[in-house]
Order: C-alpha cells, then sequence, then structure tokens
C-alpha cells in the first residue's frame, strides 16, 4: 500500500504545479464558463484517472523499466522518435512556465528580483536532479501527501466568507477541459512509466488512478468554488489563490505561499525529469545543468502569458497525442493477453 500511496501522490505532485495550486490554471479554463466550468472539472479528473490506469496498466504487462521501454508500445522507430520529441518539448515548456512562476511567488512574497528567484530555483532543481528518478519519485510523492492536506486546508479555511456570483454559460467548457488535460497529461508520461516501478498489478494500477483522481476532484472542486465567488468582483491577480489568500492575513498568505512554491518545486522535478527521460539524457550532471539552464532562459516571458498561450497551443496537441498514446496501450494491453492465453 505504502507503494500505491506515493505512485499516486507522485502522480499529484506532478499536476499541481503553480498553475493548479495558484488557481490560474482553473480560472483560465473552467471558471470563466460560470457553474458549467465545473463539468470541465469533472472530464478532466476522469481522464486524469483512466489516463493514470492505462499507462501503469500497459507498464506492468509489458513490464518496462524505463521510458525506452514504453515506447515499444509505438510502430516504427521514426513514430516513436517523434514522440519522444514532442513529449521533451512540452516537459520543457512546463519546467519554463513553473521557473518562472517560481520567480514571481518570489518576488510577491518575499521582495526577491524575479531573476534572481527563478535562478534559485533553476540551480536547486539541477543538484536534486543528479539524485535520479527514483529519488525524484519518492521525493515528491511525500511532498504531494501534504500539498493535498494543506491545499485542501486553505480552500476550506477561505470558504468561511461565502459570496455568491452570477454564472454564465459557455458551450466551450468541453474543449477547455480537453486542453487542460492535454498538455498536463503528455508532459507526465514518462514520469508515470518511471513511477510504475512500484507497482505490481492491475489493482495496483487502478488504486493509484483512483486515489489520485479522489484527492485532483476534491482540490479542483475547492479551489474552482473559492474562484467562483470572487472572479469578477476583485483583482484575482496572476495567482489568485495567494491572492485570496492574503486577504485573510498575512501569515496565512505566507503558509499559503510556502504550500505553492513546494508545489512548483514538485512539478519542476517532474518535469526535468520527463525532459531527461524523453531525451535520453544519461549523464545526469549534464542533464541537470542543461535543462535548468535553458528552462531559465526561457522563463523570463513570464507565469501568466505562459500559461494562457503556451499551454493552449500545446493543449490542443498533447490531447490528440494523448488519445494515440491511449489506443496504442489499448491494443499492446490486448496482444498481451492473446499471448498469455
Amino acid at each position: 500500500m505504502k507503494n500505491v500511496f506515493i505512485a499516486a501522490y507522485a502522480y499529484i505532485a506532478a499536476l499541481i504545479g503553480a498553475g493548479f495550486a495558484s488557481g490560474q490554471e482553473i480560472l483560465c479554463y473552467f471558471n470563466r464558463f460560470g457553474k458549467f466550468g465545473f463539468c470541465g472539472v469533472i472530464i478532466s479528473v476522469l481522464l486524469f484517472s483512466v489516463f493514470a490506469y492505462i499507462i501503469f496498466y500497459t507498464c506492468i504487462r509489458i513490464k518496462t523499466t524505463s521510458f525506452d521501454d514504453f515506447l515499444s508500445v509505438f510502430p516504427g522507430r521514426h513514430t516513436s522518435a517523434i514522440f519522444r520529441c514532442i513529449t521533451g518539448v512540452f516537459s520543457f515548456a512546463v519546467f519554463a512556465v513553473m521557473l518562472a512562476a517560481f520567480a514571481e511567488i518570489c518576488a510577491y512574497t518575499i521582495g526577491i528580483p524575479q531573476k534572481i528567484g527563478a535562478l534559485i530555483a533553476a540551480a536547486a532543481c539541477a543538484v536534486i536532479l543528479c539524485h535520479g528518478p527514483d529519488g525524484i519519485i519518492t521525493l515528491n510523492g511525500i511532498i504531494g501527501i501534504m500539498l493535498a492536506i494543506g491545499i485542501a486546508y486553505c480552500c476550506f479555511y477561505i470558504l468561511r466568507y461565502r459570496e455568491f456570483h452570477v454564472f454564465s454559460y459557455s458551450g466551450e467548457v468541453t474543449g477547455n477541459a480537453l486542453i487542460y488535460s492535454g498538455y498536463n497529461l503528455v508532459t507526465v508520461l514518462p514520469v508515470l512509466v518511471v513511477t510504475s516501478r512500484r507497482l505490481n498489478s492491475g489493482t495496483d494500477a487502478a488504486a493509484s488512478s483512483v486515489i489520485s483522481g479522489m484527492v485532483l476532484f476534491i482540490l479542483m472542486s475547492l479551489i474552482f468554488c473559492i474562484l467562483a465567488m470572487y472572479d469578477g468582483k476583485i483583482n484575482l491577480g496572476e495567482f489568485p489563490m495567494l491572492t485570496m489568500a492574503y486577504r485573510q492575513n498575512k501569515p496565512f498568505g505566507l503558509f499559503y505561499g510556502l504550500l505553492l512554491g513546494a508545489s512548483i518545486v514538485t512539478t519542476l522535478l517532474s518535469s526535468a525529469e520527463s525532459v531527461s527521460e524523453a531525451f535520453a539524457l544519461r549523464k545526469k550532471y549534464i542533464k541537470a545543468a542543461t535543462v535548468s539552464a535553458l528552462a531559465y532562459m526561457l522563463s523570463g516571458a513570464g507565469f501568466g502569458t505562459l500559461v494562457d498561450t503556451a499551454y493552449r497551443i500545446t493543449g490542443i496537441i498533447g490531447f490528440v497525442i494523448c488519445g494515440i498514446v491511449l489506443v496504442l496501450c489499448i491494443k499492446t494491453i490486448l496482444k498481451s493477453k492473446i499471448r498469455d492465453i
């Protein structure tokens, strides 16, 4: 059970980065559609859970030990090479966004210049990356449990002040749910493959997927409700949930800032590891330095801009790719079962 929980919360930690924990993603992709945006939350959670289960189960069936092994589900060397490249580029984009977010949070909470904040995060991430994927998965799993509890507590604390918001409708909510899921799932795929080494059966895969889905649903629902109450009434800024936390009192704002910083670190590590797995960067010191340095340069574009532009573009492509991956995985599972017979 320990490995099941570590796998589930490592997956959660990889997803609840700055965009999720700050509320910026949920505000951009769901709250703008009012109460119907909650349907998008449900669709996204279902996609997260189903995707994790199928990837975990595929890896267990074909006994993968690395992302290279997983690429065997793709027909032909060129197809797998294209997918490897796309996964690496997407993961790198997420890494750069997290650096930008960390820099802005440092500036917002403790007044550190953004360039210095991004540099500190990039250097720290480079050091941790040198410990390899298994260490990162374990660390993210432990931090993920604390993040889930901390964010849920903060949401309930803020919800003491209940207000009502006039909701609007838009038929685009389903499309936004697919976009939101698309860019997240492509980037965490290599991490899921590495994490699957901790699971021993289809039951383990199902348990980890259900646990992660339930926790994500609770957190997304709470953040959605809070932002629905205040969106349009106050200026929520770049980090809506952090703004709401500071409205309670400064110590509470600093506490949520700490949670937000930790969520950024977990996604930083996951996305950086995804880059190294996708591009098969084996020399750990070189991969850590290279990935961190390049992402630091890209992070200057700013957090909000990257979330609403780069994420939206990669999300459309990502959803299509995820659909292809799921089809190939299901075919692989069926073939392995036929061979067993």
